[in-house]
């Protein structure tokens, strides 16, 4: 277990979110064929946007924390998925 490291996450209806520097992140459970994984839906400054699923809560948040925090654009945040997860596919759909 981590501790959540930025203060100004708003939590509504089974839904986290947060806005960064670049970013606005917002991550809630899905559940696809009977498995239970947490969308993370990134927004930046142009109203693109892309999104990442994980099996827990705890690396969705730590990836946002850790991570998205730290891009300034989506390269930077797909590179950074691609280290974190050693190039593993875990992108669903982007």
């Amino acid at each position: 277990m981590r501790r959540v490291i930025l203060n100004h996450w708003l939590v509504d209806k089974n839904e986290l979110q947060i806005s960064l520097m670049n970013f606005y992140v917002t991550i809630k459970p899905y559940v696809d064929n009977d498995v239970l994984y947490y969308r993370l839906h990134v927004v930046d400054n142009n109203n693109d946007n892309k999104t990442y699923y994980f099996s827990k809560i705890e690396d969705a948040i730590s990836f946002t924390e850790d991570d998205i925090n730290n891009c300034y654009s989506f390269d930077d945040v797909k590179e950074s998925y691609q280290v974190r997860y050693n190039n593993k596919k875990l992108v669903k759909k982007q």
